[in-house]
């Protein structure tokens, strides 16, 4: 939700005239596959969404999904504004992530490749 910065002086004071405007969340989804091309079934999938992803500031949020037989994924409810989506692996976020604009109320297409664990 958004809404105009407002200032309440003392306790109990009345805030007239505000405009509260709540925003549909976002969807990413999409493919993963392996180095090879092939789907990467059972992958974790983490979006991470607040602010200052970028600047190593601790987000607000994650949401997490499993790939399905087809290595397809589908991440509902992602707060609108700066995101940033990782393959997990071994309960650690393996790649440096994907910077994506998740915009209210869209869809957004993200492809992803697992990168290779060295192994």
């Amino acid at each position: 939700a958004t809404s105009p910065s407002f200032r309440i002086d003392s306790p109990g004071t009345r805030c007239t005239d505000l405009e509260l405007q709540l925003m549909a969340p976002a969807v990413i989804e999409g493919d993963v596959q392996q180095a090879n091309g092939r789907p990467a079934v059972g992958v974790v999938v983490r979006v991470r969404y607040g602010t200052g992803l970028r600047r190593e500031v601790v987000s607000s949020g994650y949401l997490e999904v499993v790939t399905d037989q087809r290595g397809r994924y589908r991440v509902a409810g992602v707060v609108p504004g700066e995101a940033m989506v990782h393959i997990v692996q071994d309960e650690r976020i393996a790649d440096a992530g994907i910077p994506v604009q998740a915009e209210a109320g869209a869809t957004q297409q993200l492809e992803l490749t697992v990168p290779a664990t060295g192994r």
